[in-house]
């Protein structure tokens, strides 16, 4: 199937269809998906898989707690992801921004991301640090300031040259 842009917009299951948990197999062109008002959702499918996906939009998704290593889909995750926008995820409280291979070697989620937009996840913490990415914008998600804060501290894993080159923080505490 030739399908490159995926919108889901009202879905009212606590689960998603294994068609879409095993979207790799079924959708492999996807290179732009967006889930928007899933009201009952907790999990989100392995979308690190899609080898095309060059974006993706998680809006009011307010039962998804964590963005786990599940989403990545295993090692060498979001080859070419350039944009993730995330926004009015109010119950978002971690962002786990590594994944981990068979190896067991831990690596960044997406590594050419471009864009990152973080916006009304108040409870959002990035662990262990935010990917590397040229463009970070947070906009209501005092959290994420914070987890910032962490890693100044504690920057033992990650160590690499922050990329980023325009960095918008607004309406923060």
């Amino acid at each position: 199937m030739s399908l490159k842009n995926l919108w889901l917009e009202g879905y009212g299951s606590r689960s998603f269809p294994g068609w879409l948990m095993a979207i790799s197999h079924h959708l492999p062109n996807l290179t732009c998906i967006e889930l928007k008002d899933l009201s009952a959702c907790s999990n989100l499918p392995p979308f690190g898989q899609l080898r095309s996906l060059d974006s993706l939009y998680l809006r009011k998704l307010p039962n998804v707690t964590k963005i786990e290593r599940g989403v990545c889909g295993g090692k060498g995750a979001f080859p070419r992801l350039a944009k993730f926008i995330v926004a009015h995820m109010d119950g978002l409280e971690e962002w786990n921004t590594t994944c981990s291979g068979e190896d067991g070697v831990e690596e960044f989620m997406f590594p050419i991301l471009d864009v990152l937009d973080v916006s009304h996840c108040p409870k959002l913490r990035l662990k262990p640090c935010p990917p590397k990415c040229r463009e970070f914008i947070i906009f209501k998600s005092d959290q994420v300031i914070s987890s910032l804060e962490e890693v100044k501290t504690s920057s033992d894993h990650c160590n690499s040259t922050p990329t980023t080159t325009r960095l918008a923080i607004s309406q923060t505490k």
